[in-house]
């Protein structure tokens, strides 16, 4: 009787799961079909939206999933919402919950890995989209619940590579849903399109700096603008209309007015966008992301582009190289100068800029969530089974990406020449930032 209990109570059990999301006027929204892609919030929120939805529907046997958030959430059918204030109530809900294995988005607080480190018997996975200096790097190693570090893309893993962080990481790309499958593009001739919060870290400046070249090449050439401020809501109408007299309206009224003080008839903003931003996509001649790449540690908006077949210009730097490979699906440059030539060259080389789009409609099949959900899958089990293996991989192409083949060389010595007290690159570079700081 016994034998027959246990291999049934194996089957039913599931393990459970908890992502925090860290959410701000997120509650409205209808977050319950991620697989239509991102209805127009952070992109982060929106990868942790889609790891939690694949993993229900390819290993729903497997796990149970809870959504910690600051407010109630229209989440998709089989997700559990707890809602907590501030990291002591998150593990405090996590404890409550039962939870075997939270992830949450790397902490930039050293005092939260304090907090992480009371998490009792749940195990912790911290998620990195965003780059950060060795004081969190140390405190992600040294804290012993946190079972596995995860980057989003290879270029940022080679960031850290000669960092004793690297021992406790891997890297997953993130999943990009392909929505739309298969599609014909329309292009307006001589369109470029952007998309992303409208920031001055997401190159909103260095786009309009472009835009200034490029009008002038191209007196014809008219600006699509998707996007507003993602992570607090609270006035997207007035930035949709009214840029002008919004915080980043004014940091970029010079570049958006006329000699006469008025909007340029060439510059458009069409607002936070869902899906209907496929449309504009498939309409466009050109896309570009980040074209500052300032913290870019992959660019979703590359391989959403890349899906209505619509080439990519940006910078050549950070995270930029693993999702926009340059020469196949998109053109990348260093400056301002050659990213706006390059937007002219894919204006006017029909040929070229077909041959792009169709190249980048292959690689996102590189992102599908069978992809990468299986990954995910496989470090989840064996975290919870107690059989988790670091693997280490060797720095990729192009070298020069963020002087990776300094940080390479440099974790030969500290590494594998077993000297740990020399530094890690980003050791050297926090202590400079530290300095200039103090200077300040």
């Amino acid at each position: 009787m016994v034998e027959n209990i246990i291999p049934f109570f194996n089957q039913v059990m599931k393990h459970k799961i908890g992502l925090y999301i860290q959410t701000k006027g997120y509650k409205n929204l209808d977050l319950s079909n991620p697989e239509f892609g991102n209805p127009g919030i952070g992109g982060t929120q929106f990868c942790f939206l889609e790891l939690g939805f694949y993993l229900l529907k390819y290993y729903g046997h497997d796990y149970d999933i809870s959504v910690f958030s600051e407010e109630p959430l229209n989440l998709p059918n089989g997700f559990n919402n707890i809602l907590v204030c501030g990291m002591h109530q998150l593990i405090n809900e996590v404890y409550n919950a039962h939870i075997d294995i939270l992830i949450l988005k790397t902490p930039m607080e050293l005092s939260d890995y304090e907090v992480i480190s009371k998490s009792n018997d749940t195990k912790v996975i911290v998620w990195s989209h965003n780059y950060f200096n060795s004081n969190i790097a140390k405190a992600i190693t040294r804290c012993d619940k946190i079972a596995l570090n995860v980057f989003v893309s290879k270029q940022m893993y080679d960031f850290y590579i000669d960092n004793d962080i690297i021992n406790k990481s891997t890297y997953i790309y993130n999943i990009v849903p392909d929505v739309i499958g298969n599609c014909m593009r329309t292009v307006k001739p001589y369109t470029l399109t952007y998309m992303g919060c409208l920031d001055p870290v997401k190159g909103i400046v260095e786009l309009l700096k472009i835009w200034l070249i490029v009008e002038k090449k191209c007196p014809s050439a008219q600006l699509y603008i998707i996007g507003g401020d993602l992570y607090d809501r609270k006035g997207e109408e007035s930035g949709r209309h009214n840029i002008v007299d919004t915080r980043i309206g004014k940091i970029i009224s010079k570049y958006i007015l006329d000699k006469n003080g008025k909007p340029k008839p060439n510059i458009h903003f069409l607002g936070i966008l869902g899906k209907e931003k496929y449309d504009v996509f498939l309409s466009s001649s050109v896309g570009i992301v980040n074209p500052s790449a300032r913290t870019e540690t992959f660019g979703l908006g590359i391989i959403e582009m890349a899906s209505a077949k619509l080439p990519v210009v940006t910078k050549k730097w950070n995270g930029h190289p693993d999702t926009a490979i340059d020469g196949e699906t998109a053109l990348l440059g260093f400056s301002i100068k050659q990213m706006a030539y390059n937007i002219i060259k894919l204006f006017e080389d029909n040929v070229l800029n077909e041959k792009l789009g169709e190249n980048a409609k292959v690689e996102v099949k590189r992102f599908a969530s069978q992809v990468i959900i299986s990954r995910w899958h496989k470090y989840l089990q064996s975290i919870i089974n107690g059989s988790l293996v670091i693997e280490h991989y060797n720095i990729s192409h192009p070298f020069w990406n963020n002087y990776k083949i300094i940080r390479y060389i440099n974790s030969l010595l500290r590494l594998k020449l077993h000297l740990p007290f020399w530094p890690s690159v980003v050791a050297c570079e926090t202590q400079i930032n530290n300095i200039i700081k103090k200077l300040r």
